[in-house]
């Protein structure tokens, strides 16, 4: 490649850099009864965050995927609540070692994952 093409492309993608600021990756996180997270003020201690989350509610949803695989849900709509964790904090609920199970939510208008963190089963004496 040319020198001055060099220099050109490199200017061209420091200003879409200093231009571009994208998102934060966020997680929804349900809060239900019975699991390890649920209120807001469980996820706060579970985090350690210095101040209680804000909640959300949504509608799950199903999943399309194409052709074949795509089965339609029978399960009925349910509402949630959830509150939103970054990418840090997702990866620190994962390294506590909770069960999890994932449900699909409607979140910023689109079909996302949720995740339910739950609690551990109690071994049958």
């Amino acid at each position: 490649m040319d020198p001055r093409d060099r220099e050109i492309q490199e200017r061209w993608a420091k200003g879409i850099d200093e231009r571009l600021e994208l998102p934060p990756k966020s997680f929804p996180i349900v809060i239900k009864a019975g699991t390890i997270v649920s209120s807001p003020e469980d996820l706060q201690k579970l985090l350690n965050l210095e101040s209680t989350p804000q909640t959300f509610t949504s509608e799950t949803t199903s999943l399309e995927l194409p052709g074949e695989y795509n089965i339609p849900s029978t399960d009925p709509v349910i509402e949630v609540v959830y509150c939103v964790v970054s990418w840090e904090q997702l990866k620190d609920i994962e390294k506590q070692g909770w069960a999890e199970e994932e449900i699909v939510i409607w979140y910023q208008g689109i079909k996302r994952f949720a995740k339910i963190v739950l609690p551990p089963k109690v071994k049958a004496s």
